[in-house]
């Protein structure tokens, strides 16, 4: 599989894991129920709800397609993360001989 599928799969699968703990943590009128909510909220911050604030605001979405746009940037987000990692195959930045 090449680098960059793999890396996609993994920045899925976290945005995923992360969606998952929001949306089954509950929010409450005042923020989050529980701490599950608050990773799960912590982990939409940056750069997705910032980000996608802005292009909900100037295309005018409703809540639904600004909700899918925060799990795309965020999805993107942490692609490009895990693509450092994936790219880099668990090499230190030494070299040993």
């Amino acid at each position: 599989m090449k680098t960059r599928y793999k890396a996609i799969a993994i920045g899925c699968a976290t945005e995923a894991f992360f969606a998952s703990l929001f949306a089954l943590g509950g929010f409450g009128p005042c923020g989050p129920t529980n701490p599950l909510g608050f990773i799960g909220m912590l982990a939409h911050f940056f750069p997705g709800m910032f980000i996608a604030a802005g292009i909900e605001e100037y295309f005018k979405l409703s809540d639904i397609g600004g909700d899918i746009l925060i799990v795309l940037i965020q999805a993107i987000f942490w692609s490009a993360i895990s693509f450092q990692f994936v790219k880099r195959g668990g090499r230190s930045s030494t070299h040993r001989t």
